[in-house]
């Protein structure tokens, strides 16, 4: 601050008066911002497939695109993946959504989660050996999706973030059919224990060489 007077006085403002200013000034800063690049249009559909090799990476993906859904929500995920913050995600995603379908693998058999919307999968064995590692699929609003494979070691992930019409429709329907085939087999458990055995490992014969 300047004085009036003929021999220019300065003092210093208040710290907390310019912490407050600064505050002020960076909310306006970003509202422009925000404004400005809720401007921005794409003039084409991105068709792109972009990698994510990274697995802490892969799960920040994941968890943006959850938090961010306001229609749908697909996920397939192993709990062994699920973080803290990934689980308050999906809580309140279900909250907030009616097509919200999460399908759940565990190796472990851990399938407790604070919500009651999923499916069990039960042929996660199976599945780890069929992709060399656990898998991760996160579609939000038919629009985006994460989804690929988790290596065991978790070094080198399989996994891409694309907003591809074509990549995000079969990314959806993996889930969706998963649901469907899961659905099916709660309803009519014990009939399908009788068909295809105790654990339905008998389901997973698709190749039509049975006697």
């Amino acid at each position: 601050m300047q004085s009036e007077d003929k021999s220019a006085i300065y003092a210093p403002v208040a710290a907390n008066e310019i912490i407050e200013r600064l505050k002020k000034q960076s909310k306006t800063n970003i509202e422009k911002l925000q404004q400005s690049l809720e401007g921005l249009t794409a003039k084409q559909v991105d068709t792109s497939i972009w990698q994510l090799p990274d697995y802490q990476q892969v799960i920040e993906k994941a968890i943006f695109q959850i938090e961010h859904a306001k229609k749908s929500l697909y996920v397939q995920v192993y709990s062994e993946d699920l973080s803290d913050e990934l689980v308050a995600a999906l809580t309140a995603a279900q909250k907030r959504l009616h097509e919200f379908v999460v399908i759940l693998f565990s190796q472990h058999q851990h399938y407790e989660l604070p919500f009651r919307r999923l499916y069990k999968h039960y042929f996660e064995a199976d599945k780890v050996l069929d992709y060399g590692g656990r898998w991760l699929n996160v579609v939000a609003d038919g629009q985006a999706a994460v989804f690929g494979r988790l290596p065991e070691s978790l070094q080198q992930t399989g996994v891409v973030y694309t907003r591809n019409p074509s990549m995000v429709f079969l990314a959806q329907e993996y889930v969706l059919h998963d649901a469907y085939c899961l659905r099916t087999l709660q309803r009519l458990h014990e009939p399908a224990q009788k068909a295809f055995g105790t654990d339905l490992e008998g389901v997973r014969n698709i190749y039509f060489n049975e006697e």
